[in-house]
């Protein structure tokens, strides 16, 4: 009798149960589906769409070719717009061209002076040097090369108690040499290979600046654009085909 008494009782909870499971799950789908809603409403983006990079307007720089850059391109509009020192743009133009080609001229020169000058009397000292040193650690088993210095005929030759009979002098100039610190040498051609790539990167970006990024256009006068708020300066808003090459 008493089981007979709790059925109706355990029926009613199971029903209650099974409703609350059913309000439960809705309640989770729906805050669900408000959730992927309030992320779609904040981030606003698009899986399906690239981000779109904006182009600020930069300075040309500081240095002698951004100079060149900003007075070719200036002083040509105004003088094809029409400009009462004409003489002085054109004046400036053309000192600027012969400025640009005297740093051309200096660069080459110091590299050509650096080489002839230094290089090339510390080269042949280091191979007079090497050369004794290999004459005297093979004894006999030498050989001269292309370069008319001497060279070891092979390792089994090489004499390691020779070493003790150079002087002091010949000992510092061999050790001295750079090819014998392999790591000092390595470290200071990494840093002039990145030195020389950053200099590589900045002429790429400041052509591909020209080429690319400036829009082309068809007539002289839409070239320069005022600056708000600077009345010395002014905007390159683009570029006509014969302005770029």
């Amino acid at each position: 009798p008493i089981c007979s008494g709790l059925d109706p009782f355990l029926q009613r909870c199971r029903g209650v149960q099974r409703k609350m499971s059913r309000e439960s799950h809705t309640r989770l789908a729906r805050d669900e589906e408000s959730f992927d809603n309030d992320d779609d409403a904040d981030t606003g983006f698009d899986i399906d769409k690239e981000e779109e990079i904006v182009e600020e307007p930069s300075s040309l720089g500081e240095d002698i070719f951004a100079l060149a850059t900003a007075s070719f391109v200036r002083d040509y509009v105004f003088l094809k717009t029409g400009s009462a020192a004409y003489h002085v743009r054109a004046s400036r133009m053309l000192f600027t061209f012969v400025l640009v080609c005297s740093c051309f001229f200096m660069q080459f020169y110091l590299l050509s002076a650096v080489y002839r000058l230094l290089c090339e009397a510390a080269v042949k000292q280091i191979r007079e040097d090497y050369s004794h040193y290999q004459h005297v650690m093979y004894g006999d088993h030498v050989h001269k090369n292309v370069n008319g210095v001497w060279r070891g005929d092979g390792k089994q030759f090489f004499n390691v108690s020779a070493f003790m009979t150079l002087t002091d002098d010949e000992k510092q100039s061999v050790c001295q040499i750079p090819l014998a610190h392999p790591t000092y040498t390595a470290m200071i051609l990494f840093i002039w290979t990145l030195t020389c790539c950053a200099e590589l990167r900045n002429a790429v970006e400041g052509l591909s600046r020209v080429l690319q990024t400036v829009p082309t256009v068809d007539d002289v006068t839409d070239v320069l654009d005022k600056v708000e708020g600077n009345s010395s300066a002014c905007l390159v808003a683009g570029l006509t085909r014969p302005m770029k090459f």
